[in-house]
């Protein structure tokens, strides 16, 4: 899956209230107890190669948080934003929407 971001790159309101959320649940471990515990995720395990830094698929995190519902969701709407993108006016896009919408 692409990464996909509205502005390029910067994360979400969303983003960074879950970040402030995990903070201020385990800001106050010793980090390294809290790696030890995400290192027992099986997300991590599946993933980790010895001295790399491999990052671990959004689809791996949501799997494993059982949020199957939530990637669909989440490819559904960055393939809107990156069609988005390709076809800047709503003119352009128009022909490409009646398309996909005669699918079954």
């Amino acid at each position: 899956m692409r990464h996909c971001a509205q502005d390029g790159g910067d994360l979400s309101r969303a983003s960074m209230a879950k970040l402030d959320d995990i903070f201020a649940e385990y800001g106050h471990e010793d980090p390294f107890d809290v790696v030890s515990e995400t290192h027992e995720f099986t997300e991590w395990q599946e993933y980790y190669r010895v001295g790399t830094s491999t990052p671990i698929p959004l689809e791996a995190i949501l799997h494993a948080q059982g949020a199957d519902t939530m990637l669909r969701q989440v490819e559904t709407k960055c393939n809107y934003m990156l069609t988005r993108k390709l076809f800047r006016r709503r003119a352009d896009i128009s022909p490409l929407v009646s398309h996909l919408s005669s699918i079954p």
